[in-house]
């Protein structure tokens, strides 16, 4: 779990660390639904600014 943690911390800026620490808790209390939605919004979050070129 937490080379899982480390690699998303490298691959992540600052401003995805909350969200990051959401979908570990998420992962903790089973919420798989819950998981898959904010997964979803930070990877589209991610490529919108890998294409703004933030």
């Amino acid at each position: 779990m937490k080379r899982i943690t480390n690699l998303l911390k490298a691959l992540t800026s600052k401003r995805y660390v909350i969200a990051i620490a959401g979908i570990v808790l998420m992962v903790f209390l089973g919420n798989k639904f819950a998981m898959g939605c904010v997964t979803l919004i930070i990877m589209t979050a991610i490529i919108a600014d890998t294409i703004r070129g933030t």
